[in-house]
């Protein structure tokens, strides 16, 4: 259940739907998906704070880690070809 993620389609000359690809590279979810393993339930009274921190770190490293825009550019290459 994707919030604020982009899913980007692609439309044909008759706007018809190509492809679609999103919400992210396989690379990007896999460390999404690690750094946010060790959030506390959503019930903790530090899970807001917690959640922040992760979100910053994750922020953090969409700037900065560029790999992570090869894989991006990878991926969504490789799902409309």
């Amino acid at each position: 259940t994707a919030r604020s993620i982009p899913i980007f389609v692609f439309l044909n000359e008759k706007h018809e739907q190509e492809h679609v690809w999103g919400p992210r590279a396989i690379s990007v979810q896999k460390f999404v998906e690690n750094i946010r393993k060790d959030l506390p339930s959503k019930d903790d009274p530090t899970y807001a704070e917690k959640e922040k921190e992760v979100h910053h770190s994750i922020h953090e490293t969409y700037q900065n880690k560029t790999e992570f825009w090869d894989d991006v550019y990878e991926s969504i290459v490789s799902s409309i070809s």
